[in-house]
């Protein structure tokens, strides 16, 4: 009998340790979790950057005589 409740300890003791391990392993999830969603949200804030600059090289392009570099411009934005 005396046995068994050593045996139970132990177990209870490893149980607890595991559940501390498993408690550090949803936070470091949640905080890259966290990191993932920043990194989405400036994916999309370049995206829009680049779509803004397309527009923009459009624009120039659709309102200026093709000459010199502006020629190279109506390429990129083609």
């Amino acid at each position: 009998m005396k046995e068994l409740l050593e045996t139970l300890q132990r177990m209870e003791g490893r149980l607890t340790r595991i559940d501390e391990r498993l408690d550090l392993i949803e936070e470091r999830l949640d905080h890259l979790d966290a990191r993932g969603d920043d990194f989405l949200f400036k994916l999309t804030e370049i995206s829009c950057n680049i779509i803004a600059i397309f527009l923009k090289l459009k624009k120039i392009s659709a309102t200026t005589p093709y000459e010199g570099e502006y020629q190279n411009l109506k390429i990129i934005v083609s």
